[in-house]
């Protein structure tokens, strides 16, 4: 898996790095996914590197917009106990989505309240 020798600080950097690229795959998968990235024709670098930025941009308010409308409860389900509600999933990032698509009011309250908000600390 790798040529540096067997130590436990080799082994950390290892983990940290699949950890990273996994996180990479991730969010590249919903970008994908979500905002068609991988569909675009696109040869010029200050375009495709706009277009990345862009999608940047749109993956973060789709995310705070995600666990906004998760949190009440836009999941168009009835759940049989109080129980089952709680253990409930998050809206996916399509279902997120088609919720801000499908109401003008609701993307504007997200996006609006994204750009009001804080910045996350980085731990």
């Amino acid at each position: 898996m790798s040529s540096l020798p067997y130590s436990e600080e080799n082994n950390r950097q290892i983990k940290h790095s699949l950890s990273v690229r996994w996180l990479y795959e991730a969010h590249h998968n919903t970008i994908d996914e979500v905002l068609l990235q991988d569909r675009r024709a696109l040869c010029d670098e200050n375009h495709l590197s706009t277009v990345i930025g862009l999608n940047k941009c749109a993956y973060n308010i789709l995310t705070f917009a995600r666990a906004r409308l998760s949190a009440q409860g836009l999941r168009r389900i009835k759940f049989r106990s109080r129980e089952t509600e709680k253990n409930a999933r998050l809206l996916s990032y399509k279902e997120t989505v088609r919720e801000m698509a499908d109401d003008i009011f609701v993307a504007v309250d997200c996006i609006v309240s994204y750009l009001a908000s804080e910045p996350e600390s980085q731990a």
